[in-house]
């Protein structure tokens, strides 16, 4: 959904098991940018990466990080177009969020401000401006825009490759034990978060008591907001009260 001609976002919910074990899923996000190609591919291929890393790796955030290191390897340096994640892996009530780039993951807490469990890596961010330009880029303000090497609108993502080692793929990486306090987790890309707060989306999706129901609302008051972008967004429903 959006007003872009071309929807560059995909989305995988799938469970990991019973390869691995029963109890673990994977959920994410791909907001592509340039082009539809690598948001695509890791849609078709990220959670094989992860499983087999998951396998060789018994500290879950190290097999996260390798497999978004593994894959970003996989595209051809031809191409220019690119994509952030925002990837959750759930194994039982133990949560472990990865993002590059400016999709977010927000947590609902009941009776408490939301939690946000992942990080916008945008180049108005000081310590993102000073890795930058000790990577040999720049970041230059355009409009209201923060852009690297007046290009790229996010300092971390898949593919770009003519911006490296500028963007990097390094990803942010969240872990926690849930509990029954944890209602709600969204996943969403930019064009959501542009118009909307970490509280009204949380607050949003709970007065629909449907994450189906949720998620359809958040993109649609998103682009009621104004919202320029793709808008895709996934809910998910963690606690049965």
């Amino acid at each position: 959904m959006g007003r872009r001609r071309k929807m560059e976002d995909a989305i995988v919910i799938l469970g990991l098991g019973p390869l691995i074990q029963e109890d673990e899923d994977l959920i994410a996000l791909f907001d592509g940018h340039g082009g539809l190609e690598v948001a695509s591919f890791l849609a078709k291929n990220f959670h094989k990466k992860l499983r087999y890393n998951l396998t060789q790796h018994p500290d879950p955030k190290e097999a996260l990080r390798t497999t978004f290191l593994d894959m970003d390897q996989s595209f051809t340096k031809e191409k220019m177009c690119g994509s952030t994640a925002v990837v959750a892996y759930l194994k039982s009530q133990h949560l472990y969020i990865a993002n590059c780039g400016d999709s977010r993951a927000v947590l609902g807490i009941k009776n408490f401000p939301p939690q946000r469990v992942s990080f916008d890596h945008k180049p108005s961010v000081l310590s993102e401006q000073k890795r930058i330009q000790e990577a040999g880029g720049v970041v230059i303000k355009l409009g209201e825009t923060y852009r690297v090497n007046a290009v790229l609108s996010v300092t971390r993502a898949f593919g770009d490759f003519d911006l490296k080692p500028s963007v990097t793929v390094d990803p942010f990486i969240y872990e926690l034990d849930l509990d029954e306090e944890n209602d709600y987790l969204i996943l969403a890309c930019d064009g959501i978060w542009d118009v909307m707060s970490d509280e009204d989306a949380i607050d949003l999706v709970r007065s629909q008591g449907s994450p189906f129901k949720g998620a359809l609302l958040l993109t649609q008051t998103a682009f009621e907001k104004g919202s320029t972008d793709n808008l895709s967004a996934i809910v998910i429903k963690l606690s049965s009260t």
